[in-house]
């Protein structure tokens, strides 16, 4: 998985951003085996925040592909769509539990303590699947202020306004590049084509995996490539192929 697409390195001490409307009850991994995170929880947003505090360095599959549009234009894909052939979103709660085991049993069997991947409906905005391994990352309710101002246009001038990322809830990326994304050389062109497109946006940087590119060492490999298919035919249930996101979060 790592030669064949990518993996996402975390230091000890990164936050991440659970969300949730409800109030937050941790539960054990054999209840719940994976815990839905983002980057900034403008990314999804709801009522309560709570931090996810890594306890060790982690690695994530780097499960984003990219395609290009056209000569000018490159698009981030959904590879988790890919490699078990549905969109991954199902609707029954008492299937649920049977997929993100499913999912963080072949996530250890390849080293990875989760995924980072694209949120269901495609908006530009991404999660982290952590396997939800009390040994991975704490947890802290924060009941800080929503500081953060989404992008829009001025009225009266028609200038766009760009994102206000906020100081209560940061992105944990620095300059001195302490996330590193390994990532198959193939990309290489494609990232750098996305990359560029950022700049040629109306609204710039305003999403966290624009962030992620910009501000992570990237290190391109040379990887064998292989087929890379999770069977989880077995698992559905009624035809089903839905997950709904949502009953990840209400956690």
């Amino acid at each position: 998985m790592r030669d064949t697409y990518g993996e996402l390195k975390l230091p000890k001490g990164f936050i991440l951003y659970h969300t949730t409307e409800n109030n937050f009850i941790q539960k054990s991994e054999e209840d719940y085996p994976m815990i839905f995170c983002v980057l900034h929880p403008s990314e999804y947003e709801r009522d309560n925040i709570i931090k996810i505090i890594l306890k060790k360095d982690i690695s994530l599959f780097f499960a984003i592909d990219f395609i290009i549009i056209d000569e000018k234009k490159a698009k981030p894909i959904c590879v988790m769509k890919k490699i078990t052939d549905t969109n991954i979103f199902i609707r029954k709660v008492n299937i649920v539990r049977n997929y993100l085991l499913f999912f963080s049993e072949n996530l250890k069997k390849n080293s990875f303590d989760g995924w980072y991947g694209l949120q269901k409906i495609y908006n530009g905005n991404t999660e982290v699947a952590l396997i939800n391994d009390s040994e991975i990352f704490d947890i802290e309710i924060d009941n800080q202020t929503k500081d953060w101002k989404r992008e829009a246009i001025n009225r009266k001038t028609a200038i766009p306004r760009q994102k206000v990322w906020g100081y209560n809830f940061p992105i944990n990326i620095n300059i001195n590049k302490n996330v590193i994304i390994n990532v198959n050389k193939k990309y290489k062109n494609k990232i750098e084509l996305f990359m560029k497109n950022m700049n040629d946006q109306k609204y710039k940087y305003n999403k966290c995996l624009h962030i992620l590119l910009s501000k992570s060492k990237i290190i391109y490999i040379e990887g064998l490539e292989k087929e890379i298919i999770w069977n989880i035919e077995h698992i559905h249930s009624n035809g089903l192929k839905l997950i709904d996101r949502d009953l990840f979060m209400v956690f």
